[in-house]
């Protein structure tokens, strides 16, 4: 190691006194210290002096900028420790040279100066409940300052739980993975646990010190919360109880008046809920209250949630159909009679349908309600037009089809049944090549009837279906027949 280096530090120490913080000059004496326990675990001990005469200029600076800086005891321990150890090694030990370093055992020191994964891992786990020690510790200054003494002793335990923990570690690191005590980490670690400890027991009886004031403040928090408890509980338990006539849940049907008394019981629980917000804060609200609050709170959200989920379900269906209609009319625009394309026209069933869907979503929504009825009604008057055009047009006289399939015993049945519903056939062709499958429902086939009347001879289209099994289909049964009439040419 080169001599100039601590000397340079001093200056950098002396020149930047304006520029660096409290907490840099911090940082480089610790890693000064550092840098001097690795070079007298490296047999340089006369390095690792210069080293510490590098760092002992630093915390000179240090104390004469933030003489109560949190890191100053620590770092004072660790040089005054080192230094002592330094000191005893050149008093009883010869002067050292280069070739007596350079003839040390490189694997004997790096073994000793060494840490196994297990110590590693478990100074770590030590600093992270260090960390949580200072930070209980930091909290429970908070609430002493501010008067808040029911919580102190809590944050006190915590603080204790957490440093008794870090200390069965940093015994484990010793004992278990058979760290070197002497080891620059293993002292690092120790130093600053005992220096949290004696933070702690300060402040543990300074706090010690006010119990008499903690006592009465507890009780008149006590007072109060249950002053608290008693005045809102009553009103807002109720809405969240689930053997209370009052418990907000929603229906999730079309009863009108289950509706309306939760509607009413979710208007009143928002009420309620607000006020005590407003009345109590949350720092001052009790553990039962707190509880009670976040619990109608949530069945407000559920609440909400169910209802846009119902009021979605009941309105898409209806939204889609319409949107359908419209683009289906819109597509027969494109239609004329020598077109492939078949006019769509919006059947009887289907209207009236739609109308008692949109009668009960009304109900929840009444103008929603009164939009989709408007939509309706104009799609309707629409429907009429076309509907006489889509009549004129299959009216019109054409050629009896031919078949595309044969199937002369299925043909039979078919014309058995029309016959007994007292239609007279006098040709059945099926009008589809293959039957038309609706899985796990039916499948069914569309045909062609010649009949005659007084007028003469005509033809219509039916169509039959046969139901699915678990073994196979149904008998043929009738599906539908069109009521109309086309004459031949």
């Amino acid at each position: 190691m080169k001599k100039w280096i601590p000397v340079f530090v001093v200056l950098l120490w002396a020149c930047a006194t304006v520029a660096v913080t409290a907490d840099d000059i911090s940082k480089e004496v610790n890693s000064k210290i550092r840098e001097a326990e690795n070079a007298f675990f490296a047999g340089n001990v006369e390095d690792a002096a210069k080293l510490l005469e590098a760092a002992q200029a630093g915390l000179e600076q240090l104390k004469n900028q933030d003489a109560s800086h949190r890191s100053l005891k620590t770092l004072e321990t660790k040089h005054d420790r080192l230094k002592s150890r330094i000191d005893q090694k050149l008093d009883t030990s010869t002067p050292v040279t280069k070739s007596s370093t350079a003839s040390r055992s490189p694997a004997k020191t790096e073994e000793k100066n060494s840490l196994s994964t297990g110590a590693k891992n478990n100074l770590e786990k030590a600093g992270r409940d260090m960390d949580a020690a200072e930070q209980e510790i930091a909290k429970g200054e908070k609430s002493l300052q501010a008067g808040q003494f029911n919580l102190v002793e809590s944050y006190v335990f915590n603080a204790d739980s957490k440093l008794k923990d870090a200390t069965l570690l940093l015994e484990r690191v010793v004992k278990s993975n058979k760290a070197d005590p002497d080891h620059p980490d293993v002292i690092a670690a120790t130093a600053r646990r005992n220096d949290i400890a004696a933070r702690l027991n300060a402040f543990n009886q300074k706090a010690r010190g006010d119990q008499t004031k903690i006592k009465e403040a507890a009780a008149e928090i006590q007072k109060e919360e249950k002053e608290l408890n008693e005045k809102w509980l009553p009103r807002l338990a109720p809405f969240t109880d689930s053997l209370s006539d009052s418990r907000l849940q929603y229906p999730g049907s079309y009863d009108t008046d289950l509706l309306a008394k939760q509607e009413l019981l979710y208007r009143q629980a928002r009420e309620v809920l607000s006020e005590a917000e407003k009345s109590v804060p949350a720092d001052r609200q009790p553990h039962e209250l707190k509880q009670a609050m976040e619990k109608l709170n949530f069945a407000l959200q559920v609440y909400d949630d169910q209802k846009t989920a119902d009021g979605r379900n009941r309105m898409q269906p209806i939204a889609d159909t319409l949107s359908s209609w419209e683009k289906r009319f819109y597509d027969n625009q494109k239609w004329d009679e020598d077109s492939d394309m078949g006019l769509f026209i919006i059947t009887p069933e289907k209207l009236e349908y739609q109308k008692k869907q949109i009668a009960e979503f009304s109900k929840t929504d009444p103008d929603g309600g009164k939009q989709f009825s408007r939509q309706l009604q104009k799609l309707e008057q629409e429907n009429v037009g076309w509907t006489e055009k889509k009549k004129k047009w299959m009216t019109r006289p054409r050629p009896f089809p031919k078949a595309k399939m044969t199937d002369t015993a299925m043909e039979k049945d078919m014309q058995k049944l029309l016959k007994n519903r007292g239609i007279e056939v006098k040709d059945l062709v099926i009008t589809d090549k293959d039957w038309w499958v609706q899985p796990g429902e039916f499948r069914y086939l569309n045909t062609a009837v010649l009949s005659k009347d007084k007028k003469g001879e005509y033809w219509f289209n039916a169509s039959f279906r046969q139901m699915q099994t678990l073994t196979g289909y149904a008998a043929t049964e009738i599906w539908d027949i069109q009521d109309i009439r086309i004459s031949l040419p």
